[in-house]
């Protein structure tokens, strides 16, 4: 097998572009004016004027639209062999860094439509890798719930690393308002939707745990984890399900762990969150038997562990959270006025258990430590 260094760079856009292929749901994601279409939308809000192959793309649009982007850098965000002896194949990596970014639309409501990639990487990579990294962005597109998403442009360069930037772009829904982290207020529900928090922060640990002597008890493990880290499962649907609710919503992924994002949601609605310590503890339970963790692993995982990619949410008092087939919605706690000194929420806005504020420096932080 040859490697990109002779393909030439129009050759590797030519395969990235191919193995992204189109949109599979297009017309369910782009509905005929005045038909509704399968994400509710009643009519056409946006489409492809100049797709991918000009200088830049081109979208005539009528709607409200919803930009984000994420970068990850091999060394920083992911190993391409990891201490624990488990390979990233390009798939995985591109699987992971489309849902990071469908995750961060779904969070502000919206629906992710268009997508673009920046990917730098080094001249001896075998020549199949960007075509497998496109794959796996089309498969998270097609499996989360985002089958309409296009890859409308972007670049590749030569590095010594591997390096990937990805914009996307979404809309949202005519009726629609956009999630933002400064709704809450006292008196509001907490609801975590998504998988058991933990997970993807205890399969990092277990990627980044050193072989012994090159062996391990079972390899079976390391496998687990890449999966467990590589396949979150933001729950695309309920973003937009919130969106178009009348309510005041509060709204964040939780791509930095439960505690730090919660504590974001706090400082900018200036309020405190207060975490049910037997929902907590529930959470830990089940980390703690899956993954044979001990109860304070368990526990610190599930308040600090990030990238699982969850929707973490608020909602008035008295309004029901939505029930949506196939994802677990959970309430998690409650929102709180700050108080006067020594009672029980504290003056400072932050995250709280029994009346304990919790370090959010715990979370993940490109930056901590520099």
């Amino acid at each position: 097998m040859g490697t990109v260094s002779g393909m030439g760079e129009r050759a590797i856009i030519a395969s990235i572009t191919e193995a992204f292929g189109s949109a599979s749901a297009s017309e369910a994601s782009h509905p005929k004016a005045g038909t509704g279409g399968a994400d509710g939308l009643a009519q056409v809000l946006s489409r492809v004027v100049v797709a991918n192959g000009d200088d830049a793309a081109v979208v005539a649009a009528n709607a409200r639209m919803v930009f984000t982007m994420d970068t990850s850098v091999e060394g920083q965000d992911f190993m391409l062999t990891w201490p624990s002896g488990a390979k990233t194949d390009a798939r995985l990596l591109g699987f992971k860094c489309a849902a990071q970014n469908l995750s961060d639309i779904n969070a502000m409501g919206a629906r992710t439509r268009y997508l673009l990639v920046s990917l730098s990487f080094p001249g001896d990579i075998e020549e199949t890798w960007p075509a497998e990294f496109a794959a796996g962005m089309r498969q998270a597109c097609d499996e989360l719930g985002a089958p309409g998403a296009e890859l409308i442009g972007g670049d590749v360069s030569a590095a010594e690393s591997v390096a990937v930037s990805i914009t996307a772009i979404g809309e949202l829904g005519a009726d629609s308002t956009p999630l933002v982290r400064s709704a809450a207020q006292p008196g509001d529900g907490v609801y975590l939707a998504g998988r058991i928090p933990g997970i993807s922060g205890t399969a990092l640990n277990e990627l980044l745990s050193p072989q012994v002597g090159g062996l391990r008890a079972s390899e079976a493990e390391p496998q687990r984890a890449l999966a467990a880290h590589f396949v979150p499962a933001p729950p695309l649907a309920v973003g937009p399900a919130l969106a178009a609710r009348e309510h005041r919503i509060a709204s964040i992924d939780t791509s930095d762990g439960v505690v730090r994002d919660a504590t974001r949601i706090a400082q900018a609605s200036d309020v405190a969150v207060a975490l049910d310590e037997a929902v907590i503890n529930s959470f830990a339970a089940q980390l703690a038997e899956s993954w044979n963790l001990t109860a304070q692993e368990a526990r610190h995982n599930v308040l600090y562990g990030g990238e699982d990619f969850n929707l973490l949410f608020t909602l008035p008092a008295g309004a029901e959270a939505p029930s949506i087939d196939g994802v677990a919605i959970r309430r998690i706690g409650t929102v709180e006025q700050l108080s006067q000194p020594d009672t029980r929420s504290g003056t400072e806005p932050g995250a709280y258990i029994a009346g304990r504020r919790l370090d959010e420096t715990l979370g993940f932080d490109h930056y901590s430590g520099v």
